[in-house]
């Protein structure tokens, strides 16, 4: 049975904010008793004046750097890939959160790179110490904008162009309520620097707009995905 956990990544603030504790795995908010603080939840049904207690597996505070977030909430699930299981990291939060910088990271410096680009680092790390399989990396890009499904590495795919001429991917059910994904490009990725070079050519091709909190804002849903097609050299067996 597949074992969901969750994290909290805390992003500093350009003003002190002292509203919450953190004890453990435990995050409790206080939510202050003013006109001027804005709460966002279901129905807007949170009380004011008032604390809450949030359990999760971990939390990470403002000063936790990128390789520590990785280490902390990647790394057991690219190992359990590499050993055939299904792994996802999903990111979730209010635009300017922080959920771009986590996942993508900053190219500017080594030390900030995001969940992606260590992840595929330490997938290629291992794969070279499998001598006696024969490996094969597929990637792709999806992009969910306004409803709408686009390949983000399609060969057609330019950054200086609008996302309208894009293709399109079509989601169809599939056997035993799997999906389906029609027009998705598989792109084979022989080592690390094509798999680099292919997801920062995703990235540059999604959709950003400048919102209030944030200037260069993710304008849509993506989903990068990592294939693996393993055969022994001495078997015609190909298990994906």
């Amino acid at each position: 049975m597949a074992q969901i956990k969750t994290y909290a990544r805390l992003k500093p603030t350009k003003k002190a904010y002292n509203g919450y504790v953190i004890s453990k795995n435990v995050l409790t908010m206080h939510i202050p008793d003013n006109k001027d603080f804005v709460i966002l939840g279901p129905q807007n049904n949170l009380r004011s004046n008032f604390s809450y207690d949030i359990l999760f597996t971990n939390i990470f505070g403002c000063e936790a750097s990128q390789e520590e977030v990785f280490d902390g909430v990647a790394k057991d699930i690219i190992q359990n890939f590499l050993n055939g299981y299904n792994g996802t990291i999903f990111a979730y939060g209010q635009t300017g959160t922080g959920k771009t910088y986590t996942v993508e990271g900053n190219t500017n410096r080594y030390s900030t790179r995001g969940l992606a680009t260590r992840a595929l680092s330490m997938i290629y790390q291992e794969l070279e110490k499998r001598s006696d399989q024969h490996i094969s990396v597929y990637l792709s890009y999806l992009e969910i904008y306004q409803e709408v499904a686009y390949d983000l590495l399609n060969p057609a795919a330019r950054s200086t162009i609008p996302i309208a001429p894009f293709a399109r991917v079509t989601v169809v059910e599939g056997p035993r309520g799997s999906c389906i994904l029609r027009g998705l490009s598989l792109h084979l990725a022989a080592n690390e620097e094509i798999a680099q070079m292919l997801l920062l050519q995703g990235q540059a091709n999604r959709k950003v707009a400048e919102t209030p909190v944030n200037q260069r804002s993710s304008r849509s849903h993506a989903v990068f995905t990592v294939y693996l097609q393993v055969r022994k050299h001495d078997s015609d067996v190909l298990v994906k």
